[in-house]
């Protein structure tokens, strides 16, 4: 009974990244961020240092694979991992304000921009080794702190701010026998967080 336990322990032991990796890994997150929201920094001693903290943290392997960021969720396609967003759709709305008159059309008048909203989904599969309780809890952690973190797609910072995750709808599809979720599909919504 206790040598189960003890496989047990040490199977999800081997599933969870360490410590050090989970800190490295939203450390990169922020790396990516800076490096493309700040792309005129070119400072070699700024490079430099970010160098030394990637090799500290082993993530210049993983660098490659990296195609976004949000935060401390980390979006890599690799032959080790894949976690990727898909239907990303951007909504961009303008504010006006109606102005009745009498016996007339009503006049618009442009008050301003409403913050933009980002939609995406993620699908979660523990068999393309995503860590689905560990994303889940990540997400659910910036939704309810309300913390506001740069989306990185691709090459490029989305936006020309900081985002915040104002909704998630979370559909666990299977769990393993112990209620472990093996594969969820995740609906995100973020909206612009203007200073």
């Amino acid at each position: 009974m206790a040598e189960e336990e003890t496989s047990e322990s040490t199977d999800k032991k081997k599933d969870e990244p360490s410590e050090g990796f989970k800190n490295g890994q939203k450390f990169f997150g922020t790396v990516i961020a800076l490096k493309r929201v700040i792309p005129h920094v070119t400072n070699p001693k700024i490079e430099s240092a970010l160098g030394k903290i990637a090799d500290i943290y082993g993530l210049n392997e993983v660098s490659a694979n990296v195609v976004g960021a949000f935060g401390d969720v980390v979006f890599e396609a690799s032959s080790l991992k894949i976690e990727t967003v898909k239907d990303v759709k951007r909504s961009v709305k303008a504010k006006y304000a109606t102005h009745d008159i009498v016996g007339h059309k009503s006049r618009l008048e442009f008050i301003g921009l409403e913050p933009d909203e980002i939609t995406f989904s993620m699908q979660l599969n523990r068999d393309l080794g995503v860590n689905v309780d560990m994303e889940i809890t990540k997400l659910l952690t910036m939704l309810r702190a309300g913390e506001a973190n740069y989306l990185i797609l691709g090459n490029r910072a989305v936006g020309q701010g900081q985002w915040v995750l104002t909704s998630l709808t979370i559909d666990h599809k299977y769990a393993d026998r112990e209620g472990n979720p093996l594969y969820a599909e995740v609906d995100v919504t973020l909206k612009e967080a203007l200073a």
